[in-house]
């Protein structure tokens, strides 16, 4: 495959991660509307107002994981697509829904279980307090000025998510539903893409791969980036990656398929490895405890 080809391969994956970034944010939007419904909540009685929320709470759990199921099977097209890319292999749409359809929503179902999760961690923190966010939203909006939407906007920001309603991760972090639906997103979509893209590989006998370069000042993946891998280990020469993009959540770096071994390969690598054991030097405590952090999630969640 010529550089030219390498580099047309690499432009439609990154159109169709485009498409999948607008499919993200269409969720985000999706949640963030629903959100504010929450404040248009208020029964004539306390058991009316408390089915209503209910039923916001279900509303929010549909659209996240019918979203979520979007996102993944556009995210998946973009892996299927660039490793075919590599072998010039034909790209089409039909083969891939009959090829990958039950595999990602076999996927989804995580996307589907985190669905749930955060229906129920928002629930528990409303059981007691829903009453109490209304009080503060009335007071709240006689001394506010401007619009209707802003107010809303900056009352769920300063005062609910604050002290009533909000999801808490794994190490204690607390998140809006729309903040957390994104990052949780763009990560479950970069490793569903990452998945596929291995599933191609092994159909047409790829083995090396490269970590795209989005310029990281992210200490674990200085590691990586712009580097050559082995993936299976077929090819001695490399070095095999032990972890799978993306390498914490919110990463945006991507493994591509590489055709054939080139001795220029052990060239780059060696170039960045000493740039990165120079930089290690000065890295802090934190830093270094940090990719402790990031290699455990990766563990967990991408093991090969």
């Amino acid at each position: 495959m010529s550089e030219k080809e390498v580099k047309k391969a690499i432009k439609n994956f990154n159109n169709r991660s485009l498409t999948n970034e607008q499919e993200i944010m269409l969720l985000v939007n999706r949640i963030d509307k629903w959100e504010l419904e929450f404040l248009d909540i208020a029964g004539k009685s306390e058991s009316q107002t408390r089915q209503a929320i209910n039923e916001w709470l279900n509303e929010g759990e549909f659209i996240y994981g019918d979203g979520m199921i979007q996102s993944n099977s556009m995210a998946g097209f973009g892996g299927y697509g660039i490793t075919r890319s590599v072998v010039n292999a034909r790209i089409s749409l039909k083969d891939y829904k009959e090829a990958y359809s039950k595999r990602i929503l076999n996927l989804s179902n995580r996307d589907l279980t985190q669905a749930r999760l955060l229906r129920n961690s928002l629930a528990f923190s409303l059981r007691d307090k829903w009453q109490e966010v209304y009080a503060k939203y009335d007071q709240y909006i006689k001394q506010s000025t401007g619009s209707l939407g802003q107010i809303k906007r900056d009352f769920m920001k300063k005062a609910v998510y604050q002290d009533a309603v909000f999801f808490v991760d794994s190490i204690g972090r607390q998140w809006r539903p729309t903040a957390y639906s994104e990052m949780w997103a763009r990560t479950r979509s970069r490793e569903i893409e990452d998945d596929l893209s291995t599933d191609e590989m092994g159909e047409f006998g790829l083995d090396i791969v490269k970590i795209n370069n989005v310029s990281t000042t992210t200490p674990i993946c200085l590691q990586y980036e712009g580097k050559y891998f082995s993936l299976n280990g077929a090819t001695p020469e490399l070095p095999i990656l032990d972890m799978l993009p993306p390498f914490h959540p919110n990463c945006r770096h991507r493994k591509f398929p590489v055709r054939e071994f080139k001795s220029n390969q052990l060239t780059v690598n060696s170039n960045i490895d000493k740039r990165v054991s120079t930089l290690s030097k000065s890295w802090s405590k934190a830093e270094k405890e940090n990719v402790n952090k990031q290699k455990l999630w990766n563990n967990k969640n991408r093991t090969k």
